[in-house]
């Protein structure tokens, strides 16, 4: 018997979260020079976080700081 991978069950579906995740709105698209975006992925990866956790972070630290 074959295993068809869409028919199996313990595969996750790959793609972007359902519509129902409270974090689907997105941040608008930032221009930034092609050093400093390494900069900041490098950051990230510093701090042991993926590129996207550490911009919410930060955004999250810049909205305590008020």
């Amino acid at each position: 018997m074959s295993k068809n991978k869409s028919t199996d069950q313990s595969t996750k579906k790959m793609g972007r979260p359902l519509a129902d995740n409270p974090a689907s709105a997105q941040v608008p698209a930032t221009r930034v020079t092609p050093e400093k975006l390494e900069a900041y992925k490098e950051k990230a990866e510093s701090e042991g976080l993926s590129f996207s956790e550490w911009i919410r972070c930060a955004l999250d630290r810049a909205l305590k700081r008020k």
